[in-house]
């Protein structure tokens, strides 16, 4: 990654860090808990649960999804950018996951290390191009990956991301940029994945009140089985198998 990219990122991240506890804003809530718990498990089920699996997680952030991966696998290493949100994994985490302060473009780890590599929300903050091949780089041949992300189509996603103005009133970082599920399909088979899916879900927000939380929670699985309302869905779960 660009050195000023990075040290963009790093100083957004530390103060999301000092003001949220968290790696986003949101997280804590538990409508964002929630979110995380969904996102989290899809994305494990997508790697496949394994005690003898190596997992790196790419922009672990201060932890929210790492517990849930923990326990289901041999090891899950978290590398990230920020030491400040770095600091809040390793007290959350303990001795359940090992993180590594580290550019995802720059890993200290020797090619073929991993069975399996994920994220969540975190391939949008970085260059598809650059990135995607670091991941199929480190995974062993077989290896899956799997990424929970925005989706750019999401009515919401689009106008914060896309209108200049809205976007300088949100708490986004300068360089990232959400993408639509066709997208980044296409850029996982250009670099060197098979079986490559995208599937948007995902219609709770994180400000949603509590006692809302299980009606919006079940009518928006009920849009997300929609064929047109579904693919506006907030976010996607992304999975490939190293070829």
């Amino acid at each position: 990654m660009d050195p000023d990219r990075v040290r963009r990122e790093q100083d957004h991240f530390d103060k999301v860090a000092e003001a949220e506890g968290y790696s986003w804003w949101g997280a804590g809530t538990p409508a964002g808990k929630l979110r995380t718990e969904r996102r989290s498990a899809l994305v494990r089920d997508a790697l496949g649960p394994d005690p003898r699996k190596l997992v790196l997680e790419i922009g672990c952030g201060s932890g929210e999804m790492t517990p849930h991966l923990a326990g289901h696998f041999r090891l899950v290493v978290g590398i990230d950018v920020s030491l400040g949100l770095l600091k809040r994994f390793r007290q959350r985490l303990g001795g359940q996951a090992a993180g590594v302060l580290a550019d995802g473009e720059r890993l200290p780890f020797r090619p073929g290390t991993f069975d399996a590599v994920c994220g969540n929300n975190i391939l949008h903050h970085l260059e598809l191009d650059r990135i995607l091949p670091v991941c199929a780089r480190q995974l062993k041949s077989g290896g899956r990956l799997a990424f929970a992300e925005p989706n750019l189509l999401n009515p919401q996603n689009w106008i914060e991301n896309r209108i200049t103005f809205v976007r300088r009133l949100r708490p986004y970082s300068p360089d990232e940029m959400p993408f639509t599920r066709w997208h980044i399909v296409r850029k996982l088979k250009e670099h060197g994945f098979r079986d490559a899916r995208a599937r948007p879900f995902d219609f709770l927000h994180p400000s949603t009140p509590d006692r809302l939380i299980p009606a919006v929670s079940a009518f928006g699985r009920f849009l997300e089985r929609m064929p047109l309302t579904g693919e506006i869905a907030g976010s996607m779960i992304i999975s490939a198998v190293k070829i």
